[in-house]
């Protein structure tokens, strides 16, 4: 149930910024999410260190935010229509779901490790659309 929370605090700061970069008289941070080119932005998560990263589904890319909005950059090269993502012990995992799989990256942006999902032998190929990590436990 906490966890829970958790994430619907994250996704209401993340529809803060978004709201926040529309804004009529925008200030350096909402000029720098503006910047960032969303296309259709979805998941958001933050890290401990506060950075917020926001999944571009559209570009088939992460956004990474500072805390104070200034955007760090964006990654993702391989990612086929990404749909969530989890800030994870290890990294940041993602539902990579055109891809049939999830992906680990560093919270830089380098990947570190794909993670192929098993077939089920009725369904074929998995098509993750969300993930979370619980005990150090994937769910997807």
């Amino acid at each position: 149930m906490l966890m829970r929370g958790w994430l619907l605090l994250i996704g209401l700061l993340c529809c803060a910024v978004v709201a926040r970069a529309a804004s009529v008289a925008p200030g350096a941070g909402e000029r720098a999410v503006l910047g960032a080119g969303f296309d259709q932005p979805g998941a958001v998560a933050a890290d401990a260190g506060g950075q917020v990263f926001v999944l571009d589904g559209a570009r088939n890319r992460v956004v990474r935010l500072a805390a104070d909005d200034r955007v760090l950059g964006s990654f993702g090269e391989g990612l086929n229509q990404p749909l969530d993502l989890f800030p994870a012990e290890e990294g940041l995992l993602v539902a990579d779901t055109g891809n049939h799989r999830l992906v680990l990256f560093r919270p830089d942006g380098g990947m570190l490790k794909p993670l192929p999902l098993p077939e089920a032998p009725k369904a074929g190929k998995p098509d993750p659309v969300a993930v979370a990590v619980l005990d150090g436990i994937a769910y997807w």
